[in-house]
């Protein structure tokens, strides 16, 4: 729980979340603008999507310690007002570990009640259009940016699947 000692530590400030990071994961922007990158975010509550990069040396137990890179790749967070937070990676200690981890990388989110979600990242670079839709909550944002992604095949699939539910 040492995480949690940072956390403590962090700074509160009135009715904002704090979003504190693990070393290695960088923010360059946040809903869209470009932010300074630093450990901990002071953020209001509600959804956020967040730009960032990985550079991480990880020790696998082996003679040199493994190079971790993850170029930019968005996150979609939805934050409580006067909560803290801490986003980190999952357990990288394998090469495979790291190689599910490149071809899918995912997040951790915990609460200060150590509630933990599994974030999906999504790749910045991908060709299709953003754009920005309301959505209700995560999951909603989550089958939005997916079905954007999906080819016709896989949409008429999906329809065929979610009228028989």
């Amino acid at each position: 729980m040492r995480i949690w000692a940072l956390l403590l530590l962090a700074s509160f400030s009135g009715s904002a979340a704090t979003l504190q990071l693990q070393h290695g994961i960088e923010i360059s922007s946040i809903d869209g603008h470009a932010v300074s990158p630093k450990q901990a975010y002071q953020l209001a509550g509600g959804a956020h999507r967040l730009t960032l990069s990985v550079q991480q040396l990880i020790d696998d137990g082996q003679a040199a310690p493994a190079r971790l890179h993850l170029p930019k790749h968005q996150l979609h967070i939805t934050l409580k007002e006067q909560e803290q937070y801490l986003l980190v990676l999952p357990q990288l200690g394998s090469a495979d570990e790291r190689r599910r981890f490149i071809s899918a990388p995912y997040f951790l989110l915990s609460d200060s009640r150590e509630h933990i979600i599994k974030v999906p990242a999504f790749n910045t670079d991908a060709k299709v259009p953003a754009r920005r839709l309301p959505a209700a909550n995560l999951a909603e944002q989550k089958l939005h940016y997916w079905w954007q992604r999906a080819d016709a095949k896989t949409r008429a699939r999906f329809k065929a699947w979610l009228s028989k539910q």
